[in-house]
Protein backbone atom coordinates (compact mmCIF):
# COMPACT_ATOMS: atom_id res chain seq x y z
CA UNK A 1 0.00 0.00 0.00
CA UNK A 2 2.89 2.36 0.67
CA UNK A 3 4.16 1.74 -2.87
CA UNK A 4 0.69 2.47 -4.25
CA UNK A 5 0.55 5.72 -2.27
CA UNK A 6 3.92 6.75 -3.72
CA UNK A 7 2.77 5.96 -7.27
CA UNK A 8 -0.38 8.02 -6.73
CA UNK A 9 1.83 10.81 -5.42
CA UNK A 10 3.95 10.74 -8.57
CA UNK A 11 0.86 10.93 -10.76
CA UNK A 12 -0.54 13.77 -8.64
CA UNK A 13 2.82 15.55 -8.88
CA UNK A 14 2.74 15.28 -12.67
CA UNK A 15 -0.71 16.89 -12.68
CA UNK A 16 0.43 19.58 -10.23
CA UNK A 17 3.18 20.52 -12.70
CA UNK A 18 0.49 21.22 -15.28
CA UNK A 19 -1.57 23.25 -12.79
CA UNK A 20 1.41 25.24 -11.54
CA UNK A 21 2.52 26.15 -15.06
CA UNK A 22 -0.82 26.74 -16.78
CA UNK A 23 -3.19 28.11 -14.17
CA UNK A 24 -1.32 31.42 -13.57
CA UNK A 25 -1.13 32.01 -17.32
CA UNK A 26 -4.84 31.30 -17.65
CA UNK A 27 -5.60 33.87 -14.94
CA UNK A 28 -3.06 36.56 -15.80
CA UNK A 29 -3.06 36.66 -19.60
CA UNK A 30 -5.95 38.71 -20.99
CA UNK A 31 -5.02 37.55 -24.50
CA UNK A 32 -4.91 33.86 -23.66
CA UNK A 33 -6.60 31.58 -26.15
CA UNK A 34 -9.98 30.31 -24.96
CA UNK A 35 -8.68 26.83 -25.74
CA UNK A 36 -5.68 27.23 -23.44
CA UNK A 37 -6.60 25.34 -20.30
CA UNK A 38 -5.38 22.50 -18.12
CA UNK A 39 -6.18 19.94 -20.82
CA UNK A 40 -5.33 21.82 -24.02
CA UNK A 41 -2.95 22.08 -25.77
CA UNK A 42 -1.45 18.65 -25.05
CA UNK A 43 1.87 18.56 -23.22
CA UNK A 44 4.70 19.78 -25.43
CA UNK A 45 8.27 21.01 -25.22
CA UNK A 46 8.28 24.77 -24.51
CA UNK A 47 11.35 25.18 -26.75
CA UNK A 48 10.62 23.19 -29.91
CA UNK A 49 6.84 22.85 -29.36
CA UNK A 50 7.02 19.13 -30.17
CA UNK A 51 4.13 17.19 -28.67
CA UNK A 52 5.38 14.89 -25.94
CA UNK A 53 4.73 11.17 -26.12
CA UNK A 54 3.62 9.08 -23.15
CA UNK A 55 7.18 7.88 -22.63
CA UNK A 56 8.26 11.51 -22.14
CA UNK A 57 5.76 12.06 -19.33
CA UNK A 58 6.63 9.29 -16.88
CA UNK A 59 7.19 11.11 -13.57
CA UNK A 60 10.88 11.46 -12.59
CA UNK A 61 11.95 8.47 -14.73
CA UNK A 62 11.59 10.36 -18.04
CA UNK A 63 13.70 13.25 -16.71
CA UNK A 64 16.45 10.88 -15.56
CA UNK A 65 16.34 8.71 -18.70
CA UNK A 66 16.63 11.77 -20.93
CA UNK A 67 19.36 13.27 -18.73
CA UNK A 68 17.29 16.37 -18.12
CA UNK A 69 16.92 17.28 -21.80
CA UNK A 70 14.15 17.25 -24.37
CA UNK A 71 14.26 14.05 -26.43
CA UNK A 72 13.57 16.02 -29.62
CA UNK A 73 15.53 19.28 -29.47
CA UNK A 74 17.85 18.46 -26.53
CA UNK A 75 17.01 21.70 -24.74
CA UNK A 76 17.34 21.51 -20.93
CA UNK A 77 14.25 20.63 -18.90
CA UNK A 78 13.64 22.58 -15.70
CA UNK A 79 14.57 20.67 -12.55
CA UNK A 80 11.34 22.00 -11.06
CA UNK A 81 9.31 19.23 -12.72
CA UNK A 82 10.98 16.18 -11.14
CA UNK A 83 11.37 18.01 -7.82
CA UNK A 84 7.63 18.72 -7.58
CA UNK A 85 6.89 15.11 -8.51
CA UNK A 86 9.33 13.91 -5.86
CA UNK A 87 7.92 16.11 -3.10
CA UNK A 88 4.36 15.18 -4.01
CA UNK A 89 5.37 11.53 -3.79
CA UNK A 90 6.71 12.26 -0.30
CA UNK A 91 3.42 13.95 0.61
CA UNK A 92 1.38 10.90 -0.42
CA UNK A 93 3.76 8.26 0.89
CA UNK A 94 4.29 10.14 4.14
CA UNK A 95 0.55 10.62 4.59
CA UNK A 96 -0.05 6.89 4.30
CA UNK A 97 2.80 6.13 6.69
CA UNK A 98 1.68 8.65 9.33
CA UNK A 99 -2.08 8.16 9.34
CA UNK A 100 -4.30 5.40 10.68
CA UNK A 101 -6.86 5.00 7.89
CA UNK A 102 -6.73 5.18 4.06
CA UNK A 103 -9.30 8.00 3.90
CA UNK A 104 -7.25 10.06 6.36
CA UNK A 105 -4.16 9.40 4.26
CA UNK A 106 -5.89 10.57 1.07
CA UNK A 107 -7.29 13.74 2.64
CA UNK A 108 -3.94 14.55 4.25
CA UNK A 109 -2.17 14.01 0.93
CA UNK A 110 -4.63 16.30 -0.88
CA UNK A 111 -4.15 18.96 1.81
CA UNK A 112 -0.37 18.83 1.45
CA UNK A 113 -0.50 18.70 -2.36
CA UNK A 114 -2.68 21.80 -2.61
CA UNK A 115 -0.40 23.63 -0.20
CA UNK A 116 2.60 22.66 -2.33
CA UNK A 117 0.95 23.96 -5.52
CA UNK A 118 -0.04 27.25 -3.86
CA UNK A 119 3.46 27.67 -2.47
CA UNK A 120 5.17 27.26 -5.84
CA UNK A 121 2.70 29.54 -7.65
CA UNK A 122 3.09 32.25 -5.00
CA UNK A 123 6.89 32.06 -5.21
CA UNK A 124 6.84 32.35 -8.99
CA UNK A 125 3.99 34.81 -9.54
CA UNK A 126 3.00 36.32 -6.15
CA UNK A 127 -0.42 34.91 -6.90
CA UNK A 128 -2.79 32.61 -5.02
CA UNK A 129 -5.55 31.35 -7.36
CA UNK A 130 -8.99 31.27 -5.74
CA UNK A 131 -9.77 27.93 -7.36
CA UNK A 132 -7.00 26.31 -5.30
CA UNK A 133 -7.57 28.14 -2.01
CA UNK A 134 -11.33 27.57 -2.16
CA UNK A 135 -10.77 23.91 -3.01
CA UNK A 136 -8.56 23.66 0.08
CA UNK A 137 -11.23 25.38 2.19
CA UNK A 138 -14.12 23.22 0.99
CA UNK A 139 -12.10 20.02 1.38
CA UNK A 140 -11.33 21.02 4.96
CA UNK A 141 -15.00 21.66 5.72
CA UNK A 142 -16.03 18.44 4.01
CA UNK A 143 -13.47 16.56 6.09
CA UNK A 144 -15.15 17.73 9.30
CA UNK A 145 -18.34 16.03 8.09
CA UNK A 146 -16.93 12.83 6.62
CA UNK A 147 -13.77 12.32 8.64
CA UNK A 148 -13.80 9.19 10.85
CA UNK A 149 -11.75 10.86 13.57
CA UNK A 150 -13.95 13.95 14.03
CA UNK A 151 -11.02 16.08 15.18
CA UNK A 152 -13.03 19.25 14.53
CA UNK A 153 -16.71 20.00 14.39
CA UNK A 154 -18.01 21.71 11.26
CA UNK A 155 -19.06 24.65 13.41
CA UNK A 156 -15.53 25.10 14.77
CA UNK A 157 -14.00 24.78 11.30
CA UNK A 158 -16.32 27.44 9.85
CA UNK A 159 -15.68 29.76 12.79
CA UNK A 160 -11.92 29.24 12.53
CA UNK A 161 -11.94 29.98 8.80
CA UNK A 162 -14.02 33.13 9.25
CA UNK A 163 -11.85 34.40 12.10
CA UNK A 164 -8.62 33.67 10.23
CA UNK A 165 -9.80 35.59 7.18
CA UNK A 166 -11.06 38.50 9.27
CA UNK A 167 -7.78 38.72 11.16
CA UNK A 168 -5.60 39.06 8.07
CA UNK A 169 -8.18 41.28 6.36
CA UNK A 170 -7.95 43.69 9.29
CA UNK A 171 -4.14 43.59 9.10
CA UNK A 172 -4.27 44.37 5.37
CA UNK A 173 -6.75 47.21 5.82
CA UNK A 174 -4.83 48.64 8.75
CA UNK A 175 -1.59 48.68 6.75
CA UNK A 176 -3.37 50.36 3.85
CA UNK A 177 -4.74 53.09 6.10
CA UNK A 178 -1.34 53.57 7.75
CA UNK A 179 0.97 53.49 4.71
CA UNK A 180 -1.37 53.98 1.77
CA UNK A 181 -0.08 50.86 0.03
CA UNK A 182 -0.75 47.13 -0.09
CA UNK A 183 1.11 45.30 2.64
CA UNK A 184 -0.73 41.98 2.57
CA UNK A 185 -2.67 40.38 -0.25
CA UNK A 186 -6.16 39.07 0.40
CA UNK A 187 -5.08 35.83 -1.22
CA UNK A 188 -3.03 35.24 1.92
CA UNK A 189 -6.13 35.85 4.03
CA UNK A 190 -8.07 33.27 1.98
CA UNK A 191 -5.23 30.77 2.36
CA UNK A 192 -5.10 31.32 6.12
CA UNK A 193 -8.87 30.74 6.24
CA UNK A 194 -8.52 27.52 4.27
CA UNK A 195 -5.77 26.24 6.57
CA UNK A 196 -7.85 27.21 9.60
CA UNK A 197 -10.64 24.89 8.45
CA UNK A 198 -8.19 22.00 8.82
CA UNK A 199 -6.51 22.90 12.12
CA UNK A 200 -9.19 24.64 14.21
CA UNK A 201 -9.39 27.75 16.36
CA UNK A 202 -6.86 27.01 19.06
CA UNK A 203 -3.96 26.65 16.63
CA UNK A 204 -4.51 29.89 14.70
CA UNK A 205 -2.16 32.02 16.85
CA UNK A 206 0.60 29.40 16.56
CA UNK A 207 0.27 29.20 12.77
CA UNK A 208 0.32 32.98 12.39
CA UNK A 209 3.28 33.44 14.74
CA UNK A 210 5.27 30.64 13.10
CA UNK A 211 4.48 31.86 9.58
CA UNK A 212 5.36 35.48 10.41
CA UNK A 213 8.68 34.43 11.95
CA UNK A 214 9.54 32.23 8.97
CA UNK A 215 8.59 34.93 6.46
CA UNK A 216 10.77 37.43 8.31
CA UNK A 217 13.72 35.03 8.04
CA UNK A 218 13.56 34.58 4.27
CA UNK A 219 12.10 38.01 3.47
CA UNK A 220 15.38 39.91 3.44
CA UNK A 221 17.06 37.39 1.15
CA UNK A 222 14.03 37.42 -1.15
CA UNK A 223 14.07 41.18 -1.52
CA UNK A 224 17.79 41.21 -2.26
CA UNK A 225 17.43 38.61 -5.01
CA UNK A 226 14.13 39.73 -6.55
CA UNK A 227 14.47 43.50 -6.14
CA UNK A 228 10.84 43.85 -5.09
CA UNK A 229 9.20 45.09 -1.87
CA UNK A 230 6.77 42.17 -1.91
CA UNK A 231 7.54 38.73 -0.55
CA UNK A 232 5.41 35.57 -0.88
CA UNK A 233 3.71 34.80 2.44
CA UNK A 234 2.07 31.57 1.26
CA UNK A 235 5.22 29.41 1.70
CA UNK A 236 5.41 30.38 5.37
CA UNK A 237 1.68 29.90 5.95
CA UNK A 238 1.72 26.56 4.15
CA UNK A 239 4.73 25.24 6.05
CA UNK A 240 3.36 26.28 9.44
CA UNK A 241 -0.14 24.98 8.66
CA UNK A 242 1.14 21.64 7.35
CA UNK A 243 3.45 21.13 10.35
CA UNK A 244 0.69 21.78 12.88
CA UNK A 245 -1.87 19.66 11.00
CA UNK A 246 0.54 16.73 10.82
CA UNK A 247 1.32 17.11 14.52
CA UNK A 248 -2.42 16.95 15.25
CA UNK A 249 -2.76 13.79 13.16
CA UNK A 250 0.21 12.02 14.76
CA UNK A 251 -0.66 13.02 18.33
CA UNK A 252 -4.29 11.88 17.97
CA UNK A 253 -3.30 8.31 17.07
Amino acid sequence: MLALACVLGLLCGSFLNVVIYRLPHMLMSVEASPRFNLAWPPSHCPHCQHRLAAVDLIPIWSFLAQKGRCRYCHSPISHRYPLIEFFTMLCWGGSYWLTATPITAVMTALFLSLLLALTIIDIQHLLLPDVLTFSLLWLGLLWTVLGPEQRLSTQEAVLAAALAYLLLWLVAQGYWLWRGEIGLGLGDAKLFAAIAAWIGLENLPLVLLSASSLAALYGLLWRQRQQTPYIPFAPALAFAGAAIYLWQIVSSQ
